[in-house]
């Protein structure tokens, strides 16, 4: 018989897509936004004589695609049914990220 709506994991193909829209999202949507802070940062920086700016302005330029690729992931992987070995496994993997990205 022909399954008009196949599931994989226990999701549909269309909870999957949805994930998979909501990780291109966010990517997208962190990128845009580093974007705008770096500039808005950026102007700031030449206007005060402290450091801190400089500071920040540094953390956002060393901020990795990679970084960003995971949260996306992440916020997908949230939206979705997991069995329970990749839940845990997919929520180390995003510490360990956030701990990598905040140690460069």
């Amino acid at each position: 018989m022909l399954d008009l709506f196949p599931s994989y994991q226990g999701n549909t193909v269309g909870a999957h897509a949805g994930a998979g829209g909501i990780a291109i999202g966010v990517i997208v949507g962190l990128y845009i936004v580093k974007g705008l802070v770096r500039r808005k940062v950026k102007k700031l920086a030449k206007l005060t004589p402290t450091k801190l700016d400089d500071l920040i302005l540094h953390v956002i330029g060393k901020t990795k695609f990679l970084a960003m690729v995971a949260a996306g992931v992440y916020a997908g992987a949230r939206t979705l049914h997991l069995p329970p070995v990749p839940g845990p496994v997919v929520e180390a993997l995003a510490i360990i990220v956030v701990l990598l990205q905040v140690g460069v």
